[in-house]
């Protein structure tokens, strides 16, 4: 299938937003909502490093997406859309394409956003996945790691070490891999902690899946955390497969 072709079956129905041009021109078009910037943010997967060579490929789309898409979570955006680039090797089929589409298509209804554009190549090296991803946010609220100060206290949004021992263990159980093939961006806890912060001293400062406040934690933010206790046991069971 050439590159024309393969846009128009599945990756031109991805293509949503008015802005995107149903991927038939040269660049896509984004205006920002009244005060808010562009926040973008880019990341790329390979087989063989970020995820396993022969992983399915609704696997590789769902980590792709949503990887980048804690990094606007991370900052309290509101997600938009993306720009995706696929180096695919030779023996990318029609099938693979299929499935690598369909769960894009659920996880852009999931996380409201949409394809707007990007590139595909042919490669004879590993398959590459690279995505920016495009949000907005209110430049006067964005969360930034330079808020953090000494005497912060650290809490996490999530459990440590979930997609790590889905890797490590020969037998990892499926609430492992659900981890590892799916992991969750927290977008609605970025938005509550960008629309609603704690006063500037206890303001978040760092997280995905931390971050970082000087006071107790808020009572909006506390369902968002898991007991220490078993981030601890997790971390522990990491180090131990590491070092065995």
């Amino acid at each position: 299938m050439d590159e024309f072709a393969l846009i128009a079956e599945y990756l031109a129905p991805l293509a949503s937003r008015p802005g995107a041009l149903g991927l038939a021109d040269d660049a896509a078009l984004i205006d920002a909502p009244p005060g808010h910037v562009l926040v973008a943010s880019a990341d790329a997967l390979v087989a063989g490093v970020h995820f396993r060579e022969r992983e399915a490929p609704d696997t590789v789309a769902a980590r792709a997406l949503r990887t980048n898409l804690s990094d606007l979570a991370a900052m309290g955006a509101e997600p938009h859309g993306y720009l995706l680039t696929l180096a695919l090797p030779d023996n990318t089929d029609a099938g693979w394409m299929r499935a690598f589409a369909s769960r894009l298509a659920r996880d852009q209804a999931a996380f409201s956003v949409a394809l707007l554009g990007g590139d595909t190549v042919a490669t004879p090296g590993p398959l590459t996945v690279s995505l920016t991803v495009l949000g907005f946010a209110e430049p006067g609220r964005l969360l930034r790691r330079s808020g953090a100060r000494p005497g912060d206290a650290v809490c996490v949004s999530g459990v440590i070490g979930d997609a790590a021992l889905a890797l490590a263990l020969p037998d990892a159980p499926d609430a492992l891999w659900r981890r590892f093939r799916a992991p969750e961006p927290r977008i609605a806890l970025g938005r509550a902690l960008e629309e609603s912060p704690p006063p500037p001293s206890t303001f978040p400062t760092v997280w995905s899946p931390i971050w970082a406040a000087s006071a107790p934690l808020p009572a909006w933010a506390r369902g968002w955390t898991r007991p220490r206790r078993r981030c601890r046991r997790r971390l522990a069971a990491v180090s131990a497969v590491l070092r065995n």
